[in-house]
C-alpha cells in the first residue's frame, strides 16, 4: 500500500468534530457535542443520539485506519524509490510527524547574563540571605523579647508609661537573674516615673502634687516591699507602708483584709527594728481586721473557727503569730501544736482550688518540727514529706511570683530537714 491508497481510505471516511483541540492543527473548536454527560445524552432526541452514535462510530474507524497507517512503512518509502530527508525547521514550522526536537542549545556561564547564571542558586542565595536577616534580628532584639515576656507574665499597671514599663521589666529581669539589689532599684526608678516618688520621698513632694495610688499600682508598691524585706533593708520597707496604706483607706471588707495582709508583712521589719512585742501587737491587729481576737495571754490555746476557714489570709497571720511566740519564748513549741494541726485541718477542708497549698505546705514543715521537738521522729518525717510533696506539685501551678518563691522555699527547706532527719535516724 502507497500513501495515495491510505489517503483514499481515510478520505472515505466520514469528517466528524474532534473531541480534543490538541488532534486540530486549526484554533481551537467549539464541539458543543463533547463533553457530554451520560445523563445529557439520555434526554436528546432519538435522532440526536443516532448522530452522535454515528460520529463516535466514525471517530473510532479513522482511529483504527490511523494506528494500522502507522505500522505501514511501505506508504513513507516505499522500495526503489530514493529517500528524501524530511525539512526539519522548528522556526520556520517545519516539523514533521515521527520527529524530535533539538536539544536545548547550553549557553557557557562565561557568556550568560548575571540573572541567567544565578538562576540555579538564586533560591538557596534567597533563603540564606533570609535566614541571615531574621537571625541578625533576633540577636538584635532578644533582649527586648526577652523583657517584654517577662513583663507580659506580671504586667505593670495599664496608666504607666513606656519608660516606666521599661523599667519595670528590667526589675523583673534583675530579679529572674538573682541580683535583688539591682531589681530594687529598677522598681524604684519605675515608680518614679509612673509619678509615684511620693510613695518612696515623702518629703519631696509636695501634697498637692501626690497622684493617687489605685489598687493596681498598690500592688507593685507591695512587691517593692516584700524584695526591700528580702533584702533587710527593714527602715526602707517600713518607710513604704505609710504610703502604701492610702490605697486602703476606705472602709470595706475587701480593704479590711489588704491591710490585715500589710501588717501581717511588716511583723518582721517591726520584729527587728521594735522587738516581738511589737511585731505581735501587729499580727494580732491584723487578725482583728478580720474579725478574730486571739487570747491576750500567749499561754491560751487558739483553736480555727470554722467560719473562718480556708482563709489564707489570717491563717497565715495566725502562723506567723506562732512562730513569733514559740521563737520568743511565748509558747512551747508542744503548747503550739494544736493548732498548728487545727490550721492543717482548716486547709484539708478547703477545696483545692480555693486553697493556699504554698502556706499548707509551711505549716505541714512546722508541725514536722514540733514533732520531732516533742520527741515524735516518724511523724515528723511523715509531715516534712507530705509538705515537701504538696508544695513540689503545686510550684507550677501557682499564678504569682510570691507564691512560686514561697513554695520554692519550701521545697529547699523540707529537703534540707529530710536529709537530717534521715542522717539522725541512720545514725540511731
Amino acid at each position: 500500500m502507497t500513501s495515495k491508497d491510505w489517503a483514499e481510505i481515510e478520505s472515505n471516511v466520514p469528517q466528524v468534530p474532534p473531541q480534543n483541540w490538541l488532534e486540530s492543527d486549526k484554533p481551537v473548536p467549539l464541539n458543543k457535542d463533547w463533553p457530554i454527560s451520560q445523563a445529557e445524552y439520555d434526554i436528546l432526541s432519538p435522532e440526536e443520539q443516532a448522530r452522535l452514535a454515528q460520529e463516535d462510530l466514525n471517530r473510532r474507524d479513522f482511529d483504527r485506519i490511523r494506528s494500522d497507517k502507522l505500522y505501514d512503512h511501505n506508504h513513507l518509502h516505499p522500495g526503489g524509490t530514493p529517500f528524501r530527508a524530511p525539512m526539519v525547521a522548528y522556526h520556520r514550522g517545519h516539523a514533521p510527524e515521527g520527529t524530535t526536537p533539538p536539544p536545548v542549545q547550553q549557553i557557557p556561564w562565561q557568556l550568560r547574563r548575571p540573572w541567567n547564571w544565578i538562576r540555579n542558586g538564586g533560591i538557596g542565595l534567597f533563603a540564606g540571605a533570609l535566614l541571615a536577616a531574621v537571625v541578625a534580628f533576633g540577636i538584635q532584639y532578644q533582649d527586648e523579647f526577652k523583657l517584654r515576656n517577662l513583663e507580659k507574665k506580671t504586667p505593670a499597671p495599664n496608666d504607666w508609661s513606656d519608660k516606666a514599663r521599661a523599667y519595670y521589666a528590667v526589675a523583673l529581669n534583675h530579679r529572674k537573674e538573682g541580683e535583688q539589689q539591682h531589681a530594687v532599684w529598677a522598681l524604684q526608678r519605675a515608680l518614679v516615673e509612673a509619678g509615684y516618688r511620693w510613695v518612696l520621698e515623702p518629703d519631696k513632694v509636695p501634697e498637692q502634687e501626690r497622684r493617687p495610688l489605685d489598687l493596681a499600682n498598690a500592688w507593685v508598691v507591695r512587691t517593692l516591699i516584700l524584695w526591700e524585706i528580702e533584702l533587710q533593708h527593714w527602715d526602707k520597707a517600713i518607710g513604704l507602708m505609710e504610703g502604701l496604706s492610702t490605697a486602703y483607706e476606705e472602709d470595706n471588707s475587701l480593704n479590711r483584709m489588704r491591710r490585715s495582709d500589710l501588717l501581717r508583712i511588716l511583723a518582721p521589719p517591726t520584729e527587728k527594728t521594735k522587738g516581738a512585742e511589737a511585731a505581735a501587737a501587729l499580727l494580732q491587729t491584723a487578725m482583728e481586721y478580720l474579725g478574730y481576737e486571739i487570747p491576750k495571754s500567749p499561754k491560751e490555746e487558739i483553736t480555727v473557727p470554722d467560719n473562718l476557714r480556708g482563709n489564707s489570709i489570717f491563717l497565715r497571720a495566725l502562723q506567723d503569730y506562732l512562730i513569733l511566740q514559740i521563737r520568743h519564748g511565748g509558747q512551747s513549741p508542744k503548747q503550739a501544736l494544736p493548732t498548728f494541726l487545727s490550721i492543717a485541718k482548716a486547709y484539708r477542708q478547703t477545696p483545692y482550688p480555693l486553697r493556699d497549698v504554698c502556706s499548707e505546705s509551711s505549716v505541714m514543715l512546722n508541725i514536722g518540727e514540733i514533732m520531732y521537738a516533742v520527741g515524735h521522729a516518724d511523724e515528723s518525717f511523715e509531715w516534712t514529706e507530705r509538705g515537701v510533696d504538696s508544695a513540689r506539685q503545686a510550684l507550677n501551678q501557682q499564678p504569682h511570683e510570691e507564691s512560686r518563691q514561697r513554695c520554692s522555699e519550701c521545697v529547699g527547706n523540707g529537703y534540707n530537714s529530710l536529709g537530717i532527719l534521715h542522717e539522725v535516724t541512720n545514725r540511731v
